[in-house]
């Protein structure tokens, strides 16, 4: 899969007045647009956006959040894991759906849809 990951701001916060200098010194906050093409499907377990950290310069992750998406009727969620000494970064889609016992609950969005082609979401990153 090819999503193209383009930074749409940056920025530090040190120089805000009402923290100390200490305190922003080193956090880092970014929005990513990541836009998915047309021929894009999902994979189980989210699409992998760990360039996006790397785009942002945040080598320690500590959050994302979705700040807007164009894909109607699923809710992401960013998460991080730490991989052989490695952060990598993945968006999950989940939507209501219907299990077995017929209780209605959020369920990951299936393997290779295709639910995400030509769909845009952009993603706040926090991190250091």
């Amino acid at each position: 899969m090819a999503v193209t990951i383009s930074l749409v701001t940056s920025k530090n916060p040190a120089n805000r007045q009402d923290l100390t200098a200490h305190q922003f010194s080193r956090l880092k906050l970014a929005v990513v647009s990541l836009a998915f093409g047309s021929s894009d499907t999902y994979a189980t377990g989210g699409v992998d956006i760990t360039s996006a950290l790397m785009k942002a310069g945040i080598t320690t992750p500590i959050g994302g959040f979705e700040v807007s998406s164009t894909i109607p009727g699923w809710v992401s969620k960013v998460s991080l894991s730490l991989q052989s000494g490695q952060w990598v970064a993945k968006i999950q889609f989940f939507g209501e759906g219907t299990n077995s016992s017929g209780v209605v609950a959020l369920s990951e969005m299936a393997n290779n849809s295709s639910a995400i082609a030509s769909q845009t979401v952009q993603v706040l990153l926090v991190g250091y």
